[in-house]
């Protein structure tokens, strides 16, 4: 089945959903909320071009095809999973856009931007237990509990890792059982060496180099977050830590370059 004959699913976090690059149209203050969700009713020309510039719209667009994704800033693993489980359920109650009227047979793909592993820990806290082997009651006890020790958070990070990896995994599956591939793009390492993701893993190439996640390569070339994107500003740059529009690009063509060769 060509590409261009169904639709793509992506999800991830601020990254997926091009947050910052409003700045390469317009270089005015983000209040951090006017590009955090869709908004059909006040379209803006920054909006729009933030949308047409990030990885998601560009590969949907060069396979002449439509894509779909949440409707707002995901922020981590867990809160996509769930909402990619909404899509197996057709259950969109708590969502601004419904998308009920697409069934899995409409995607050939689906690419899962992974994001940091920490942002989940108090999304999982009730499957995570302190040194007693005892469960916590409730999120502020979790929290608590947690604290300020980097032995702590490593401790619990160790377990979310566990919990996160195995609910990515089982929801990737169910889609594969449906029939659709499953491709990842990771904010950071944090999943290398998992089998089932690695070998599903679109390799990032930028400036000649593949990279197994977005942190490596800002970790090699500054420029490639927009706060020190000089080139691509005059003066300073918006103090912004994501992805510049150079990345974005770069995804966008090692995802293509991945489809283009296992399809």
């Amino acid at each position: 089945m060509k590409i261009n004959k169904k639709g793509l699913i992506f999800c991830g976090c601020s990254y997926v959903w091009g947050y910052g690059l409003n700045y390469y149209y317009d270089n005015s203050e983000d209040n951090g909320t006017r590009y955090g969700t869709i908004s059909g009713e006040c379209p803006e020309p920054h909006l729009l071009f933030q949308y047409a510039e990030r990885f998601s719209n560009k590969t949907a667009n060069y396979y002449n095809t439509f894509h779909i994704q949440p409707d707002r800033v995901s922020g981590s693993d867990i809160v996509n999973t769930d909402w990619l489980q909404k899509f197996l359920d057709t259950d969109w109650s708590e969502c601004s856009v419904d998308y009920g009227k697409f069934s899995t047979d409409d995607f050939h793909t689906l690419i899962f931007q992974t994001s940091y592993i920490n942002r989940t820990m108090e999304l999982v806290w009730e499957k995570l237990h302190n040194r007693d082997n005892e469960y916590f009651n409730s999120c502020e006890e979790f929290v608590e509990e947690l604290g300020d020790s980097r032995w702590q958070e490593n401790y619990y990070l160790a377990q979310t890792k566990k919990i996160v990896t195995k609910t990515v995994i089982d929801i990737c599956k169910k889609f594969e059982s449906l029939g659709i591939k499953v491709y990842f793009v990771h904010a950071t390492d944090v999943y290398r060496h998992i089998d089932y993701i690695e070998e599903r893993t679109i390799w990032v190439k930028h400036k000649e180099k593949e990279y197994f996640s977005i942190n490596e390569i800002s970790d090699d070339d500054e420029s490639s977050v927009i706060a020190l994107d000089f080139d691509s500003f005059e003066g300073t740059p918006p103090d912004d830590l994501h992805p510049s529009l150079n990345v974005h690009n770069s995804i966008y063509k090692s995802i293509i370059n991945k489809l283009n060769n296992n399809d």
